[in-house]
């Protein structure tokens, strides 16, 4: 994600999220061994810009 930073990182119940970012590994996002839920955890990041108006990444 060149053209964005990441300001926050959490679960969509809210619980924080540590995360690191640089231009060497990109994004690095640190889980915690047991989820908010078993089945379906939902990871928010919040950027700095619109992430609609992001290029998309083709590999």
């Amino acid at each position: 994600m060149a053209d964005a930073k990441i300001k926050k990182v959490h679960f969509f119940n809210g619980d924080a999220v540590s995360f690191a970012q640089s231009k060497d590994f990109g994004v690095l996002i640190n889980l915690p061994k047991i989820l908010p839920d078993a089945v379906s955890s939902v990871i928010v990041l919040e950027l700095d810009k619109n992430a609609e108006k992001l290029n998309i990444i083709n590999n």
